[in-house]
């Protein structure tokens, strides 16, 4: 049997994206880095926030509605045992101080390669925003905390990005700041 707090292994974590990404889920589903990104908000909530509550919102990251089709029970079983254990992981490494967000890493045409944080701060504002309440009053003096994630996890945090005078420095400096915030937070 899997230690329920060993992180997933490359394979499984493709397996889960993968999942993640099928047919088999509704258009709105997280991908592993939007997963990521909202376990790492859900620990990080002052309240504990119970799977019954949030895993609708892996399933449709919207509405928090739409529900997947598993194949069979043993995939059901496959997929949400690699989900808790993914969450797990991630609640030991942050309470470790050795957490490290899953952003997905794209090639650029200079053969260098770009850390995309879009996805992983959308599912941490999303974690934030659903479950709001315990966050409001340990956040709302210390905001900047949230800086990164709102700018790369949000509409608006786009737009400011956009009308800054350097957008792809600015979006680097948010960027390499993520995992000090979560640290901090």
């Amino acid at each position: 049997m899997q230690n329920p707090t060993q992180p997933l292994n490359d394979n499984e974590l493709d397996e889960l994206d993968k999942f993640l990404l099928s047919d088999d889920m509704p258009e709105n589903a997280m991908d592993i880095s939007m997963l990521d990104g909202f376990f790492a908000a859900l620990v990080l909530n002052p309240q504990l926030i119970m799977p019954s509550e949030y895993f609708r919102w892996i399933w449709d990251s919207e509405q928090g509605v739409d529900e997947p089709e598993f194949p069979s029970m043993n995939g059901a079983n496959r997929i949400l045992g690699l989900i808790m254990r993914h969450y797990n992981s991630v609640l030991e490494a942050i309470d470790n101080d050795q957490y490290e967000p899953l952003f997905y890493t794209l090639a650029q045409e200079d053969g260098s390669e770009f850390f995309d944080a879009e996805g992983w701060c959308m599912g941490f504002m999303l974690g934030v925003t659903v479950f709001n309440e315990p966050w409001k009053v340990g956040i709302s003096e210390r905001h900047e905390l949230l800086a990164p994630m709102v700018l790369l996890g949000t509409e608006t945090g786009w737009d400011l990005l956009e009308k800054s005078k350097d957008m792809k420095r600015a979006t680097q400096g948010a960027y390499e700041s993520i995992a000090d915030r979560v640290s901090m937070l």
